[in-house]
C-alpha cells in the first residue's frame, strides 16, 4: 500500500465534515529506479525509496531509504547496503 496522505484533517473541530486542507495533510511518495517492494509493505506520505532499495515483505516505511540498500522491519530500518554494478 502506498498513501500520499492522511486523508483527514489534523484539527479535531471540522475533522469529520470539512473539506480537507490537501496542501497541509499531503505529501508526494517517490520510489525509484529498480527498487523492490515485498508483500504487504505500507508506504507512508513523503516517503522516498532511492533506485535499488529493497523492502522487506511487511515492512512499514516512514522515513526515507538511501539508494542500494535493504531495509525492513516496523517501521523499516536500514539493515545492509547492496553491492552496485559499478562495484
Amino acid at each position: 500500500m502506498i498513501f500520499d496522505t492522511d486523508f483527514h484533517n489534523h484539527e479535531y473541530f471540522g475533522r469529520r465534515y470539512s473539506r480537507p486542507k490537501w496542501e497541509r495533510i499531503s505529501k508526494p511518495v517517490r520510489i525509484g529506479n529498480d527498487v523492490f517492494i515485498g508483500a504487504r509493505s505500507t508506504i507512508m506520505k513523503g516517503v522516498t525509496i532511492g533506485d535499488g532499495s529493497i523492502i522487506a515483505a511487511g515492512s512499514v516505511v516512514v522515513n526515507d531509504v538511501p539508494r542500494n540498500c535493504v531495509a525492513a522491519g516496523v517501521p523499516a530500518k536500514f539493515l545492509q547496503s547492496l553491492p552496485t554494478a559499478e562495484a
